[in-house]
């Protein structure tokens, strides 16, 4: 009954390909399971004409998938667009954080430390990416401990890990039960500052660097800024928006699918540096993607 409040004839499938046989959608959402995308982006970029791909993450379910979806993706990549759900690129919290980067607000960004729960995979989708997004991309890590969480019945595996950047930065992924308490948060350390992220990115608490309050001589922290219920702003929505706007020429992407099959490639290097207890690169080469 609902669905006749948009349309007096909707047609129901069981079959998605069959589906997609019959229609030519401009836009495709898939939020299907992670290890039935690969099929579904073939099945779309090979047989349809569909201009744009809204994926869930992760996009792919291994490196093997990314790999292979690249090659088909490359074809097309001036003229359609796949793009990954990573819900923190349209909040404007975490776009605020960006920008306060890149204008270095607070100096030089040197190192990060984050905290999260529920594996590598899912989670790690969303972690990943905001770090590449601030600090540049992850080019080595090495586990030192893996930590259970309800995710590892899914396969989607936790690790403590430290990692460099791109950018000559370093950085700290302390990995936490989730039978605790569930946790995504990040603190960003500036040459003249803090800025950090909390309740999964609903709040965000900016701290500039000031004479300290007990030590003579040193400076300390003092809050500059608090920014509350960001969640409650509709990053969907703004995702349905920003797609829209690619589809009227104007806007460029805020994520691509290079983003998207990025956070593949270092949960790779993690699973390798967990058996090497060794420093191990990510590879994930972009020209050899074609993207």
């Amino acid at each position: 009954m609902q669905l006749q409040q948009f349309s007096s004839e909707t047609s129901f499938y069981r079959d998605t390909l069959a589906m997609l046989k019959e229609h030519k959608p401009d836009v495709i959402s898939i939020c299907t399971p992670p290890e039935t995308h690969y099929e579904l982006l073939r099945y779309i970029l090979v047989h349809t004409d569909t201009k744009l791909v809204f994926c869930e993450k992760p996009v792919v379910a291994n490196v093997s998938e990314a790999k292979a979806i690249s090659a088909l993706y490359a074809p097309f990549a001036n003229t359609r667009y796949v793009v990954p759900n990573l819900t923190r690129r349209w909040n404007k919290g975490m776009k605020g954080i960006h920008d306060h980067i890149q204008k270095k607000t607070y100096g030089t960004l040197y190192r990060v430390h984050a905290r999260y729960t529920r594996g590598i995979l899912n989670t790690g989708s969303h972690l990943f990416d905001l770090l590449n997004w601030f600090a540049g991309n992850i080019n080595q890590v090495m586990v030192f401990e893996q930590v259970e969480t309800t995710a590892d019945r899914d396969g989607d595996l936790s690790y403590s890990f430290h990692f460099k950047t791109e950018k000559d930065l370093s950085g700290y992924a302390e990995a936490f039960n989730d039978a605790f308490y569930y946790m995504f948060e990040i603190d960003l350390y500036f040459e003249n500052g803090k800025i950090e992220i909390s309740e999964s990115g609903n709040k965000v608490q900016y701290l500039r660097q000031s004479p300290h309050r007990l030590f003579s001589g040193f400076n300390g922290l003092t809050v500059d800024k608090v920014e509350d219920h960001l969640l409650e702003d509709a990053n969907l929505q703004h995702a349905v928006n920003h797609l829209a706007d690619l589809l009227d020429g104007n806007a460029a992407p805020v994520c691509t699918l290079v983003d998207g099959l990025y956070p593949i490639y270092v949960s790779q290097a993690i699973e390798r540096s967990y058996h090497s207890r060794c420093w191990e690169p990510v590879v994930y080469n972009k020209q050899e993607s074609g993207l």
